[in-house]
């Protein structure tokens, strides 16, 4: 079933809501395509290393998520704004709830998401910039294998990788949630029916 189709999905208004997404690659995309009203936007960065097709479809962009796409997809531009341990953010509406850095390396144009919840529980989502964290929060490493067939820039994601592993030695109000790690998802989803 189509998210778009499922009754208990809210309808979504292409005048408000938007999609944020960390990066372009098929899996991060796809439920995107059953909303074609709804503006989709990313890091500048990472919009113009899809659109060049020839360097971004060997990495996972699909020219057809793109052409679906269309003008719906937008970039964003982070600012000279240093948040926590990142030189560059952009305050999305102004009131630190949400607020976006650069996790470059996996692609060029990688997305961090700040969620600083009215509750005061704070994640990073991080897309795929880690795939786990381990039991205290930490990003787990990942193999040189893993970086080599998935980071497009290892050195800049091993530097990404430092910078979430030194923001979390020092500041333990943060909870990193990578994309696919189901437990750090369990502890967003667990905060959240606190917040309701």
């Amino acid at each position: 079933l189509p998210l778009a189709k499922n009754p208990e999905f809210p309808p979504l208004d292409p005048k408000r809501d938007f999609f944020l997404l960390s990066h372009l690659h098929w899996d991060h995309v796809g439920g995107t395509l059953d909303f074609p009203k709804i503006p989709v936007k990313v890091l500048e960065a990472e919009r113009a290393f899809a659109l060049d097709t020839a360097r971004s479809e060997p990495h996972g962009v699909h020219p057809h998520h793109l052409a679906a796409l269309g003008e719906r997809l937008q970039g964003l531009r982070l600012l000279d704004k240093p948040y926590e341990n990142f030189p560059q953010s952009l305050d999305l509406f102004g009131d630190q709830s949400i607020v976006l850095v650069a996790l470059d390396g996996h692609t060029p144009g990688s997305l961090g998401v700040f969620v600083n919840v009215s509750g005061g529980d704070r994640f990073l989502f991080v897309g795929d910039a880690l795939w786990f964290v381990d039991a205290e929060g930490r990003p787990e490493a990942r193999s040189r294998v893993a970086e080599w067939t998935s980071d497009l820039d290892k050195h800049r994601a091993r530097i990404t990788r430092q910078r979430l592993a030194e923001l979390i030695a020092h500041s333990n109000e943060v909870t990193l949630v990578p994309i696919h790690d189901s437990k750090a998802l369990e502890k967003v989803r667990a905060a959240m029916q606190k917040t309701l």
